[in-house]
């Protein structure tokens, strides 16, 4: 691949990682807003695990294409 391509795939990558680690942030505050138990709570609660899935497997990959 050229540079050029190179360089968008990086930056693409870097993005993507920040906007999800910043909805994670939020997902995390709304979940810590609601009360334990709540229908709020556990939707908040599994929005904030499903980020951190995401992520994780993100980070996995980029360990295993060594990057």
């Amino acid at each position: 691949m050229n540079e050029l391509v190179d360089r968008k795939y990086k930056y693409y990558l870097k993005d993507l990682g920040n906007l999800l680690k910043e909805r994670a942030l939020e997902a995390k505050q709304f979940a810590q807003k609601e009360l334990q138990g709540t229908e709020g709570y556990h939707l908040e609660s599994g929005r904030l695990t499903a980020y951190y899935e995401v992520i994780s497997m993100m980070q996995q990959q980029a360990e295993g294409f060594q990057m």
